[in-house]
């Protein structure tokens, strides 16, 4: 999650690593003790999340599992040499966080001032995030501030459904692990849409309490939106082809209203209840089409 204390917490981070092991680097276990030890906030916001943000921009290294800091993260030190953080290296911090973690939330913003729809859409945290860093005001900086994050977005390796789908299936990832243990068999699932999109499936897992032999495979499609009230997704030839060989053990995994944690609805949808809405083409054969429920709950 965005919020304004790991935004301070990656600045403590960089600094402590600066003031206690400029020369040698740190384990991130002895970091993590000096930093809260030595921090004079109260509260040290979680620091896996904060070294992950560092290392993914370039902030800081790791090299034989002790953290240094680049070249980059020193030059930001030598520029800002303040405990608290300025708002000029907030808002580099927050560009370094999204660019980092890709948050959902970011997404739908495409133009500012923000639109006020989306605006109350966003979690409390993120407005105050944004209201701590004095983005939300109509000025100049600010406009060059969001045209940057909005052309981020916008790039190819950062398309919303892309980022949407890929977290929809570290979700699925999780619930088959947690559905599984019980069996022995949460290790031995596959994410293997991370391999190639050949297999015709997201996950290679297993069937568990679903079947007589919970030993016996379960291909999974994950199919991931943040709307609350009807399931539509894309389905390309080959996967439907996939489900057709594989009946039997095949689902649809839907992740609806992703965006709200604490509802978020998954849905199994068989062959079954597909079967009856493929397209019938008399003459070729189509290549993908969109399924449409209209109602979640059912």
């Amino acid at each position: 999650m965005t919020s304004y204390s790991l935004l301070l917490g990656m600045w403590d981070a960089l600094r402590t690593l600066k003031k206690y092991y400029t020369d040698k680097g740190a384990m991130a276990s002895e970091l993590e003790s000096t930093l809260i030890k030595s921090s004079f906030r109260g509260t040290v916001p979680p620091f896996s999340s904060a070294i992950r943000v560092l290392s993914n921009s370039k902030l800081v290294t790791i090299e034989h599992a002790r953290l240094r800091i680049t070249k980059d993260g020193q030059k930001l030190l030598d520029t800002f040499p303040e405990e608290n953080p300025p708002l000029r290296l907030l808002r580099i911090l927050l560009e370094e966080l999204i660019k980092s973690k890709k948050p959902l939330w970011v997404y739908p913003i495409n133009s500012f001032p923000i639109d006020p729809i989306e605006l109350v859409r966003l979690p409390e945290a993120i407005l105050n995030v944004l209201q701590k860093c004095e983005l939300l005001e109509d000025t100049d900086d600010n406009q060059q501030w969001w045209e940057k994050i909005i052309e981020w977005s916008y790039s190819k390796d950062n398309s919303y459904q892309e980022v949407l789908g890929a977290r929809g299936e570290e979700y699925v990832m999780k619930y088959e692990r947690k559905r599984l243990k019980p069996f022995g068999l949460d290790n031995k699932i596959q994410q293997v849409s991370s391999i190639s999109d050949d297999y015709g499936f997201d996950i290679d897992s297993f069937a568990g309490e679903l079947k007589e032999n919970p030993g016996e495979p379960l291909f999974i499609e994950v199919k991931t939106s943040n709307s609350k009230h009807y399931i539509k997704f894309h389905l390309t030839r080959h996967q439907w082809n996939t489900m057709e060989k594989n009946k039997d053990n095949y689902l649809i995994y839907y992740v609806g209203n992703f965006s709200d944690e604490e509802k978020r609805i998954i849905k199994t949808i068989t062959y079954k209840e597909l079967h009856s809405a493929e397209p019938n083409c008399e003459i070729g054969h189509w290549e993908s089409f969109y399924f449409y429920f209209p109602d979640v709950s059912q």
